[in-house]
């Protein structure tokens, strides 16, 4: 059978919206509608993995209103199994207001709390048993009941759990500390990774996190690049010089990236570098999914920058 991916989170739709300067507390801004896209951090990443041609389902459970038939429509668009997803007619489906200021953005959630989680009945459970890699968020591994159990199970085959962690979605190291070490992918963001390692340091976080040899962790540096570790291994790529028009999605982009590339058991420096030149050219257009584009483009639009970069790697006891 084909190897797949199972990605586990919620489909929402983006209203964008763009204004000069994000106003002072109490202060007004003048903005204008951008337009609408069907997004979230999970969807989005397993787009641009079905980009890559790895075929992958979402676990999901919408709400049921006027935009339930566009995401579905966007999801089976770019290619997302959505044999698995759940209509709930008691809710109504989240939606994320985001701003584009200066090239940056700022995110809104508007979730509706009443909304009850998927089931995991067996079909689904089956699912993730084959999987070759389950993909989702701390929040989701920690409020999906049998989620958890699913995945160790999964784990004893040939599963490997993958974690994007933003700074608003854990707690602290130590409530969620069960989620890290029982991933064995981990991808933070800037801002989430200095709230994991504050008080004891960036060196000792990574001793932390890196509690098995099989283990990786992945620090995205925004314009500066990534940082990519391992038990032996550590891999820094600079960032490519781009002038962002939307960050919404490049650390989707990201992680989907990284996961194409240990999907092809590349070594991990050419890996880390595609994921990198992936996630620099997705802030070129508007829109969450602006990632999306079969490998051998991304090879392409990287050129020299993929291939002349200076990486730094050095080996560890």
């Amino acid at each position: 059978m084909r190897p797949y991916v199972v990605a586990v989170g919620s489909a929402v739709v983006d209203e964008y919206y763009a204004c000069d300067s994000w106003p002072a507390i109490g202060d007004k801004a003048m903005a204008r509608h951008v337009g609408n896209a069907v997004g979230g951090m999970v969807p989005n990443a397993a787009s641009v993995m079905s980009g890559f041609d790895m075929q992958v389902y979402l676990l999901d459970r919408l709400g049921d209103d006027a935009d339930t038939h566009m995401i579905l429509q966007d999801l089976q668009h770019h290619g997302i199994r959505t044999d698995y997803v759940e209509i709930d007619a008691s809710s109504r489906n989240s939606k994320t207001l985001i701003v584009l200021t200066e090239g940056e953005r700022t995110i809104l959630v508007v979730d509706d709390p009443d909304r009850k989680p998927l089931r995991l009945d067996d079909e689904r459970v089956e699912l993730l048993l084959g999987a070759q890699f389950v993909y989702t968020l701390i929040p989701t591994l920690r409020s999906l009941p049998g989620l958890r159990e699913a995945i160790v199970r999964a784990q004893a085959g040939c599963a490997r759990l993958v974690l994007d962690v933003e700074s608003a979605s854990f707690a602290d190291r130590e409530a969620d500390r069960d989620s890290f070490e029982l991933a064995d992918v981990i991808c933070f963001n800037e801002r989430a990774f200095e709230k994991y390692s504050a008080g004891i340091g960036k060196d000792w976080a990574f001793e932390r996190l890196l509690d098995r040899d099989d283990k990786l962790v992945a620090v995205t540096l925004g314009a500066q690049g990534c940082l990519v570790r391992t038990v032996r291994q550590e891999i820094r790529i600079p960032g490519i010089p781009v002038t962002p028009v939307d960050t919404t999605g490049a650390g989707d982009t990201f992680i989907a990236s990284l996961m194409y590339g240990l999907s092809q058991n590349w070594e991990l420096q050419r890996t880390a570098a595609f994921a990198n030149a992936a996630a620099a050219r997705s802030v070129l257009a508007v829109g969450p999914k602006a990632g999306i584009a079969p490998a051998a483009e991304i090879e392409a639009w990287g050129g020299r920058a993929l291939d002349e970069c200076q990486t730094y790697r050095s080996c560890r006891n």
